[in-house]
């Protein structure tokens, strides 16, 4: 996996598969922001706070350890995207990161 299919892919799971799954619009542009909001969202339409499972959390990083460059573009790619997590805690009501 490259570091631009990391972004499409991450773009896919948030835009067209979970928003389209849910019938939630998002307007945000980058990844990050489309996280928050579909968080926001979710919370909003449902009533209740969001549950945020995932697995695997470092595997493009360590998918591109032959790659240190590559590694670090991928690790500030999900450290964005996760960093919305905290910023989003009152919408939350649990996390789980395996």
């Amino acid at each position: 996996m490259t570091v631009e299919e990391l972004q499409n892919k991450l773009d896919w799971l948030i835009n067209i598969r979970t928003s389209q799954e849910t019938d939630i619009v998002l307007g945000a542009k980058n990844i990050s922001d489309k996280f928050q909001e579909l968080i926001m969202k979710l919370n909003e339409k449902y009533g209740n706070q969001v549950v945020i499972l995932v697995d695997e959390y470092d595997k493009p990083i360590l998918d591109f350890l032959d790659n240190e460059e590559k590694a670090k573009e991928a690790r500030e790619i999900l450290k964005s995207f996760y960093g919305v997590i905290k910023d989003s805690d009152k919408y939350i009501k649990y996390v789980f990161i395996s």
